[in-house]
Parts: C-alpha cells; sequence; structure tokens
C-alpha cells in the first residue's frame, strides 16, 4: 500500500517482540496508554472537524439567504 500525506506526519512502529518481551501488566498499560492517545487525538480530530462544518453550513447558509455580496 502507498500513502501520501498533506502534511507533515509521524509514524509510530512498534516490533512485535518488544511486546512479546513485557509483563502482562508492562503490556496492558502500553496498550492502555496506545488507546488513550488515539482517544484523544481522534476526539481532537472530529472537534476540529465539527467547528469546520459549522463554518461551512453558516456560511452556505448565508450565501443562499443573500447575505453575502
Amino acid at each position: 500500500a502507498t500513502l501520501v500525506a498533506e502534511s507533515q506526519v509521524y509514524c509510530l512502529r512498534v516490533d512485535p517482540s518488544f511486546l512479546e518481551d513485557l509483563s502482562d501488566v508492562e503490556r496492558s498499560a502500553y496498550y492502555a496508554s496506545l488507546y488513550c492517545f488515539l482517544a484523544k487525538l481522534l476526539a481532537e480530530r472530529l472537534d476540529s472537524t465539527t467547528t469546520k462544518l459549522a463554518i461551512a453550513e453558516q456560511r452556505l447558509s448565508e450565501l443562499q439567504q443573500g447575505n453575502i455580496g
């Protein structure tokens, strides 16, 4: 697969052997931290997208009503 980024990105690669060497407690902590990070990132992106959508809808409404030149 080929990916093309529109802006700067970071890629986290975790060697599977790293996870195998962790204790059950450490592995659980790793996954909890990873899921927490992903949840926060997705929530921020959703909030940003929602804000952009609200602005676009407002502008469209104004255009439809003839309020913008």
